[in-house]
């Protein structure tokens, strides 16, 4: 099936009123509600109608609705937002899996994104994971690391993560084949346990991350291999 995702669920909807009655055409708009029964892994949805091409962003436990005229139907998709990529609008945790993310994922002020153990996250078309004065806690063990695979570092589109006005917490991860592994920007002070990067342009870049003159980032137990600067 084209555009098929593993973490998708797909629901067939059908409108079977078709009888034309007076002004009532039995054209229908279906209100869903995001639950758990396509939802129950992530907290940022999208939608997709397969027949239409439209998407739709909602959240778990929210409400959208879709139009379909007299006996038509439609395929729908439901699918992580974070696997497509663009901006979180509520917490999410991320479960322990493989996943494959388009473009930049973008974490904004007010959300938390959390990576549990054992999830591989691999960023394509030089993708980043922005995070813009949201948080960030990646929370890997030493037996079960977090892997950030950007595929390429690419000088131009300085894939990486990067994060700006935020502390970070990032333990056991594996961070490799980006532009900059860590890039942050005015932190309060970051926590770095654990962590392995590798080929790199920049292992950690650190900008004005010492909270202009209290020192409150934490480097231990990690490593920085094949960096080139």
């Amino acid at each position: 099936m084209a555009g098929y995702n593993q973490h998708a669920k797909y629901i067939y909807v059908v409108n079977r009123r078709c009888n034309w009655q007076g002004t009532d055409t039995s054209n229908r708009f279906i209100r869903f509600k995001i639950d758990s029964t396509v939802a129950s892994h992530c907290s940022n949805i999208i939608v997709t109608n397969l027949k239409t091409g439209q998407k739709y962003y909602t959240t778990k436990n929210s409400n959208f609705d879709l139009y379909l005229k007299a006996g038509d139907g439609t395929l729908l998709k439901f699918e992580p937002r974070f696997v497509h990529g663009g901006t979180l609008v509520v917490d999410e945790f991320i479960s322990e899996g493989i996943y494959e993310v388009d473009t930049t994922l973008i974490v904004p002020e007010g959300v938390k994104l959390t990576v549990s153990a054992g999830t591989k996250l691999t960023f394509r078309n030089s993708g980043r994971l922005l995070v813009e004065d949201g948080e960030l806690e990646v929370k890997g063990t030493q037996n079960n690391k977090v892997e950030f695979d950007f595929v390429s570092k690419n000088w131009g589109a300085g894939n990486g993560i990067h994060a700006y006005r935020t502390p970070l917490k990032i333990k056991n991860a594996v961070i490799k084949n980006a532009s900059c592994g860590i890039y942050s920007h005015i932190s309060p002070g970051d926590t770095i346990d654990g962590v392995i990067i590798d080929n790199t342009h920049y292992g950690i870049s650190l900008y004005y991350s010492y909270n202009y003159g209290a020192d409150n980032t934490v480097i231990r137990n990690s490593q920085i291999t094949n960096c080139q600067l």
